[in-house]
């Protein structure tokens, strides 16, 4: 029996591109967050891209990936509200984008900011903790075959005067470089900013905003995030068959099922099991399959030392795979969720946002992310973009192998192994939606 899933934890472009110092993967995953930010009422000069972060000496990226995990599990349950939709995030892109909106924001909008995203290193060493945790991301020369891609840009499009150590701030700790946009162009500033998008997310997302969102935006912030991951292990082809998954009662699909004999890491837990499958070059594809009629329970407890937990108690163990292929793509307004979870000053015309800007005075106008995942025989490729928008104030090894048929919804996450980074996590009904 493994650990209980919901454990506490302790307090513990401008792009940031990684390329594989040999080579790559097959099977990506992307995604892009934009805060947008508004204000009551230049611009800065761009600077050459790509821009690596300054790694402090006594960052703490570790503490600051399981804090990230804990705020990726809490807003999980936010977006669990409709069963027969696919939740697929970045909840690293989400937060690499917030660390940057923070890093303006001062008195009790900076401490709801904290608040929410459970950061407890202060400002700081939070941002250190950012760039420390950017280099850590990076992928590793391996012997054999081809390491992960991973790449992150972060971009300030401005159309106000900004603060120079607020610029200064995230150049060092986010590699951002800077863009400035004439707002009041409404069509001109959304094409510009959905080109950046997909060209980091190599095409996979491109668009993010509509000329309309930026009505009444001075500022945007935005993240991307692209990855691509083989197995170390890849599935035969020849096994791949169509077969029924069952995405709700009353409700089967057929999906191309890739199935496999073979030694994973695996855990049985209280109501769920969970394999992990490794990527060349050390990340991680963590399926959790609840027990029928147990999704509601295990969203509902997991956390991120839950989740570090499970993955502690996984054992190589034999057992029989029947893993669906997944094509999947979202796109929302996080505003919401993230006010019911505690943020909602930060959106409201008191905040305060001081470090960035005071005249004008700015507040968060909307956090918009999309994300991609499509996931086969070879690998996975996932992508994410991240883009703020600020406006104006006014187990034990088992004796009988098991098998892990994932034919009914289930959890799943990219995970760095190092550090415990959670890059991406999901719900998936339909591993076929597009």
């Amino acid at each position: 029996m493994v650990p209980a899933i919901n454990a506490a934890v302790s307090d513990s472009g401008g792009g940031v591109r990684h390329r594989p110092r040999r080579q790559s993967a097959v099977g990506v995953r992307a995604g892009i967050v934009g805060i947008m930010l508004a204000a009551a009422g230049c611009s800065s000069n761009s600077s050459p891209a790509p821009i690596m972060p300054i790694e402090p000496i006594n960052a703490k990226p570790n503490e600051l990936a399981a804090q990230n995990a804990e705020f990726a599990c809490d807003l999980l349950r936010e977006l669990h509200t409709k069963p027969d939709e696919n939740i697929f995030f970045s909840p690293h892109s989400l937060a690499v984008a917030l660390g940057m909106a923070w890093a303006g924001a001062r008195g009790p909008t900076s401490d709801v900011i904290a608040g929410t995203m459970h950061w407890t290193l202060g400002q700081d060493l939070t941002h250190d903790s950012f760039a420390a945790l950017a280099n850590r991301l990076a992928p590793p020369v391996v012997k054999e075959g081809k390491s992960y891609e991973w790449t992150s840009a972060n971009r300030i499009w401005p159309g106000i005067r900004v603060n120079q150590p607020y610029e200064a701030r995230l150049r060092q700790s986010y590699g951002s470089d800077v863009e400035p946009l004439d707002f009041k162009d409404m069509e001109d500033a959304a094409r510009r900013i959905n080109a950046w998008c997909e060209k980091w997310t190599q095409g996979r997302i491109n668009k993010i905003v509509d000329a309309s969102d930026l009505d009444g935006i001075v500022m945007m912030l935005t993240n991307a995030v692209y990855f691509k991951g083989t197995w170390t292990m890849p599935f035969e082809t020849a096994n791949t068959r169509d077969e029924v998954f069952h995405a709700a009662p009353g409700k089967d699909l057929t999906v191309p099922m890739m199935n496999a004999n073979r030694e994973v890491l695996y855990a049985k837990g209280d109501g769920l099991a969970a394999i992990s499958l490794p990527y060349v070059g050390g990340m991680s594809c963590v399926i959790i399959l609840p027990d029928e009629g147990k999704m509601e329970q295990t969203v509902a407890g997991l956390s991120g030392a839950g989740l570090s937990a499970l993955r502690d108690s996984m054992r190589p163990t034999e057992a029989v795979l029947a893993i669906p292929k997944l094509k999947a793509r979202t796109q929302f307004s996080v505003r919401e969720p993230l006010t019911d979870m505690g943020m909602g000053l930060a959106f409201s015309d008191a905040a305060d946002f001081g470090g960035i800007s005071t005249d004008p005075p700015v507040a968060i106008s909307e956090v918009l992310h999309a994300a991609t995942v499509e996931l086969d025989e070879e690998g996975t490729v996932a992508t994410a973009v991240t883009a703020i928008g600020v406006r104006a104030t006014s187990a034990p090894i088992l004796k009988e192998i098991p098998v892990f048929r994932v034919d009914r919804p289930y959890l799943i996450s990219i995970i760095h192994d190092g550090t415990g980074s959670v890059l991406f996590l999901g719900r998936i009904v339909d591993p076929g939606k597009k």
